[in-house]
């Protein structure tokens, strides 16, 4: 029986249709082989694409939950190397003041000013730390320094801090009332009492950071961050902070007057004072200390949790996105079956010649 001319020519572009896309999926296949990954997703899941779509926009959540926790980790380490250089230089200074509170000689006493102004100067280098482009005692207001140096003028005041305890401190005490005056204008100051003018407190004029209270006297917000949804850590020590506070109180009032030449009855009711505030800030220091090292702690876990959550997560895109080996392989089997079968096919229509497309 003849073959139609019709019939054999559209047999023939069929088969050649048929090779190429058959060649096309044995490649996508192949690809799948190699990558383990289905070659057109969104096919292959249908109407299972949102679920993976919703699972990898939680991986990007929890990968940036986990820089997140990566930076503040970094940041409280810094913090924690800078609290502990900071203790270190307030226990030397503590120590020579307990020294000459329990009377020692005048030379130790002439010996504690230096002293006491050594420990300033080395613990704004651990207090005004940065991490990257941001000051890490500052509060939220971390593009200020947040200590004036003993030294350094204060763009808006005029006074350096030790200019700012001298004005404080007026006249040198002379007697145990005038001492304690001086040590009670100090410490009025530096809790920012109203009875001392604001251009003489603590805030503004030797801490230049975020205040503690707003202008309606509420807790100003704290530097914290996210390790993920639910979870807020506020790690934002400030060097305004009670501790700090009572330290340099303690350091500024030796640093900035010539104790050695009060009377004794002044000398020792004052140095007692800033004895007893440096004493009392290293202890809370101590507080401070504790809770970072929790906040530390804490930051640990959480980065384990995500580090968890993530690979729970990128289980289930695996299982939703790769291919089964077996079944990808059996499907090349069948694919290249059909390539050869169609191959054969095409030869064959290949080799009639133009007499029998007419016949």
């Amino acid at each position: 029986m003849a073959v139609s001319n019709i019939s054999t020519l559209g047999i023939s572009l069929q088969q050649r249709s048929i090779v190429l896309r058959a060649q096309s999926q044995i490649g996508k296949v192949t690809t799948e082989i190699g990558t383990g990954v289905k070659a057109d997703v969104a096919r292959a899941l249908g109407s299972r694409m949102g679920e993976d779509v919703d699972l990898r926009n939680l991986m990007n959540q929890y990968d940036n939950y986990k820089n997140s926790i990566q930076i503040m980790a970094s940041r409280t380490s810094i913090m924690a190397e800078a609290l502990t250089k900071f203790e270190d230089y307030a226990v030397e200074a503590f120590n020579a003041i307990a020294t000459t509170a329990n009377g020692a000689d005048s030379g130790i006493i002439d010996s504690i000013q230096n002293a006491a102004r050594s420990a300033l100067e080395r613990i704004m280098g651990a207090l005004n730390v940065s991490s990257g482009d941001r000051f890490l005692f500052s509060g939220v207001d971390i593009e200020k320094q947040p200590l004036f140096t003993p030294g350094q003028k204060n763009p808006v005041t005029g006074r350096t801090p030790i200019e700012t305890i001298q004005e404080l401190i007026g006249t040198p005490p002379t007697d145990a009332a005038s001492a304690m005056a001086a040590a009670d204008r100090i410490r009025l100051a530096f809790d920012g009492d109203p009875s001392i003018p604001a251009e003489l407190h603590f805030e503004g004029t030797i801490y230049n950071g975020t205040p503690a209270l707003d202008a309606a006297g509420n807790p100003n917000p704290r530097v914290r961050g996210k390790t993920d949804a639910e979870t807020t850590v506020e790690y934002g020590i400030q060097a305004n902070d009670g501790p700090f506070r009572d330290i340099l109180r303690g350091l500024y009032m030796i640093a900035s007057v010539d104790v050695a030449a009060m009377p004794k009855e002044a000398r020792d009711v004052y140095v007692t004072e800033a004895f007893n505030s440096l004493s009392k800030g290293i202890q809370d220091l101590r507080d401070v200390h504790t809770a970072l090292g929790t906040q530390q702690a804490d930051l640990d876990t959480a980065m384990e949790r995500n580090e968890l959550r993530m690979r729970l997560l990128n289980e289930r895109v695996v299982a939703l996105e790769t291919v089964d080996p077996y079944d990808a392989q059996a499907r090349l089997t069948v694919l290249q079956q059909q390539l050869q079968a169609s191959l054969n096919l095409t030869a064959r229509l290949a080799t009639l010649n133009i007499s029998q497309y007419m016949t």
